[in-house]
This record gives C-alpha cells, structure tokens and sequence, in this order.
C-alpha cells in the first residue's frame, strides 16, 4: 500500500508528460479508478493506505482533499511534497512510486491510456453509477466506502471487459 498522496504525484506526472494537467476533481477520480482496479487486479490488496469517502459529489480521498483543495477547479500546477529532515538538514521530500514498483506504475499508465481523456465530469458520472460502491455507501449512509464494496465492483466491471483492464 501507498499513501495516496505518492499515487497523486505519479498521476500528476503522468497527466503532465502527456501535456494535459489535472485539476483536483479529475485527480481524485484517477485515484479512486487506479484504488478500484489494483483491487480487481491483485485479489483485494488496497493500491492506497487511505479510506475512500462517500462524499455528496463522489469518491474522495480526504487526505488529497486537504492537499489539493485550494486549487479549487483550477490546475494542479504542484506536486506533493513535504519538509522533512535528511542527514542534518531541512529537504523537501515529493514522494514517488520506485522504480521497482513496476505493477503499480503500470497500472498507473493504464489508467491514464483509459481513463485521461475523460474529463472530471464524465469520471464523475461513472463514479456515481447505481449500484457503484459510492451509490452503495451513500444509500446506507456510511462515510466509508468499504474497500469490499470497491473489489467487488471493479471485479464485474473486469468481468463484463477483460480488456479494459489489461
């Protein structure tokens, strides 16, 4: 598992190579499809640490919320990244994925391939499908999008399209 944060960062530079930048809405759904299908695709080992939240707009990672929040529905013109202490001295440390983290970065690049030419809106409308885990959590009234519901989800949708996934 990885912060969610350190999958923001990959999404970030991914979408910034391709010279189409991320605004905080499309991010977080980039996040939530990357989460869904690590789970499909690895037999429910979680891609990030965090919970997903059932949000009035959707899937959201609170922790990418507090980060990114202020750039409002504007780009995303930084990355993560936070002050630390290394050998003596104040760094700046912008997590990443390694480079041996070969499935996770990937899939990372799937998701772009598949998903980035989408845009924040028509991520969130598929998001919000009934019967999604966000549509499940919101009608029991849970916070938490439990990372079942997610699995389970992502795991007919790689049924019902086997290429979409590989």
């Amino acid at each position: 598992m990885h912060p969610a944060t350190t999958i923001a960062n990959e999404l970030l530079r991914i979408a910034n190579a391709a010279g189409d930048p991320l605004t905080h809405l499309k991010l977080q759904k980039l996040v939530y499809f990357s989460h869904g299908w690590h789970l499909a695709l690895t037999d429910g080992r979680p891609l990030i640490r965090e919970s997903i939240e059932a949000w009035k707009y959707g899937p959201v990672v609170r922790e990418l919320y507090r980060e990114f929040a202020s750039y409002g529905k504007g780009i995303i013109d930084k990355f993560y990244g936070s002050l630390c202490w290394k050998n003596g001295k104040v760094a700046f440390n912008q997590p990443a994925l390694p480079v041996t983290a070969e499935f996770e970065n990937g899939l990372l690049d799937r998701i772009w391939e598949v998903y980035g030419a989408l845009t924040p809106y028509q991520l969130s409308a598929m998001s919000h499908e009934p019967g999604s885990p966000w549509d499940k959590a919101r009608k029991a009234d849970r916070d938490v999008i439990p990372n079942e519901d997610i699995l389970e989800y992502f795991s007919r949708q790689r049924a019902a399209a086997p290429s979409a996934a590989s």
